[in-house]
């Protein structure tokens, strides 16, 4: 029995070996849909408005909101909503045109970190209104919140006061693919947390507050504190990501009219990635390991959990310039880890982005196809002046091994429609069929043929006559023979045939189905694989093909 695990969530897999793998998927729709509304957090609280922030991935937000907890009455038409809001998106940009596709752009991706920002406007002061989330998938069944019960309620602030000391704040963002992401800004006397994204009217990993836009907790109006104030900082980042500071600010009785500070996050970070790629069994590959860098590093260790009695002459090769060849170092810890240590030369340390080296290894020959991961365990780095480190983040590779067996992967396509990639042996023809129902050997049916002409190939277009479907994937070998017509991009027509390596077949044409004896060799031809590409002669006249095997 040979069996592996699908990295999509929400995907079942099961398979068996005989002379080619069986690779069974199940679409169930109530596991399609993995959204979860989780961290709901009320921010941006004024007289006229507020915001709600929340975590739910790959789902698109929306909120309803209502006067009444039992959500009777709905404010729809009176309230405004508005989804992923921004003050003005990139500065930079002129208005118009350029400026609305960077909104769109700036917004999406906030959406793709998980982060879900909904602002309701048009409210009336010092009113209490109660809200319902939705978030739903591309495909599958939305997620509510709350489920059940009386719904969350804000009360909106009951006046705005004259602000003397007016702060503005503007925080660098010094971590890796800022832009897009969510800071929040609180108080422990302020009511409620203020949200900004990171790039909207500041530059790309800046975020934006103006600290009196808070609301004091213990009296009505804007905050108004005076001396030295504690504000906490969090930026929240994909997959429950999330960096804590915090500054202390200065504030005054003299009247200042956005009196500007700019600080900045004062940690540093190293994020390192190990790549994937596709190799066949006995031959050599590797994997790119880069680093991202915000501060100077020294030494990086990089721990790798890589399947045992996979791959052989594991080697470090094609290093950065600035790395010491002689102290950049792979050692095996036990079957199955590997640390991989990469110095600085003397004198120099790296910073920024940059292809560390090249992981190359040999896939062990005659072993069964699989999903190899490169499991990411551990990750340390040291700098220069030994100063304290700031935040790691690591991203895991994998090795597709390719043998005898073809490999299915189930996932979704842009438009959430559902979506397999078969890794197989080039120059195969592969045949995928589905069922309902697995405990029934006899209901798999055929789905679709293929030439593979590639070591991999993306099936899309999949309609699946049943939530719960299972697919499988083998090679195609017909006899008697199956020809398939093609029309390609430049209208010229091609024949397709699938048999049997090794036998000779002959294409006849025929313009007159009712005349049995009209039929015409155009082609004869002997296969070396399971398919042949025949060119067939362009005209607008009807013609009839057929493959005979000689």
């Amino acid at each position: 029995m040979f069996s592996t695990k699908l990295i999509f969530p929400g995907l079942r897999a099961t398979s068996r070996l005989k002379n080619f793998l069986l690779l069974a998927l199940a679409f169930a729709a109530t596991s399609v849909s993995a959204v979860t509304i989780t961290n709901v957090t009320v921010v941006n609280v004024t007289p006229s408005g507020f915001s709600v922030l929340w975590r739910a991935t790959n789902s698109t937000p929306s909120i309803a909101v209502f006067s009444d907890p039992n959500g009777t009455t709905n404010l729809a038409g009176q309230v405004g909503i508005e989804t992923f809001p921004l003050r003005t998106g990139n500065p930079d940009l002129e208005s118009g045109y350029q400026r609305r596709v960077a909104a769109a752009a700036l917004r999406q991706k906030t959406q793709n970190y998980g982060l879900m920002l909904v602002r309701v406007s048009h409210c009336q002061p010092d009113t209490t209104y109660y809200f319902r989330l939705t978030s739903t998938p591309n495909s599958g069944s939305p997620d509510i919140y709350p489920s059940s019960g009386p719904l969350p309620s804000v009360t909106t602030e009951t006046e705005n006061s004259f602000v003397a000391n007016d702060q503005q704040l503007v925080l660098d963002v010094p971590v890796a693919n800022a832009e897009g992401r969510i800071v929040l800004l609180s108080n422990t006397n302020a009511a409620h947390p203020l949200a900004a994204v990171i790039g909207d009217g500041v530059g790309t990993n800046q975020v934006f507050f103006n600290v009196n836009d808070l609301f004091a907790a213990a009296s009505p109006g804007n905050f108004t504190p005076l001396d030295q104030q504690d504000f906490a900082l969090d930026v929240l980042g994909p997959d429950g990501a999330e960096i804590s500071n915090s500054y202390t600010l200065e504030f005054t009785a003299d009247f200042v009219a956005a009196q500007p500070t700019v600080v900045s996050i004062q940690t540093g970070f190293l994020a390192m990635y190990v790549g994937s790629t596709i190799v066949s069994t006995g031959q050599t590959g590797g994997v790119v390991i880069s680093g991202n860098a915000s501060t100077n590093f020294s030494s990086v260790d990089l721990t790798l959990d890589i399947p045992s009695g996979r791959f052989t002459n594991l080697a470090l090769q094609s290093l950065a310039p600035g790395l010491d060849p002689l102290a950049t170092t792979i050692t095996q810890q036990d079957s199955s880890t590997w640390l991989l240590h990469f110095q600085a030369s003397s004198g120099q340390s790296i910073i920024g982005s940059e292809n560390l080296a090249r992981l190359n290894f040999t896939a062990a020959p005659n072993q069964r196809s699989a999903f190899a991961p490169l499991k990411v365990k551990n990750l340390a780095w040291t700098k220069p002046d030994s100063a304290p480190l700031g935040q790691t983040f690591a991203q895991s590779g994998r090795v597709v091994v390719i043998g005898n067996e073809p490999l299915l992967e189930a996932g979704f396509a842009t438009n959430g429609a559902r979506q397999l990639t078969l890794y197989g042996k080039s120059w195969m023809s592969y045949q995928i069929e589905c069922s309902t129902n697995l405990s029934n050997p006899f209901a798999w049916k055929p789905v679709r043929h293929f030439a593979q002409t590639n070591i991999f190939t993306t099936l899309t277009g999949l309609t699946a006559p049943s939530p719960d479907t299972f697919y499988r994937a083998m090679e195609f070998k017909p006899d008697p023979p199956v020809l398939d017509a093609l029309l390609q991009t430049n209208r010229n027509r091609v024949l397709l045939g699938y048999g049997r390596p090794g036998t000779a077949y002959s294409v006849l044409a025929n313009t007159n189905l009712s005349d049995v004896v009209a039929w015409k060799p155009v082609a004869n031809y002997s296969l070396t694989n399971s398919f042949h590409f025949i060119n067939v002669p362009g005209t607008n006249s009807v013609i009839f093909y057929r493959l005979l095997k000689n």
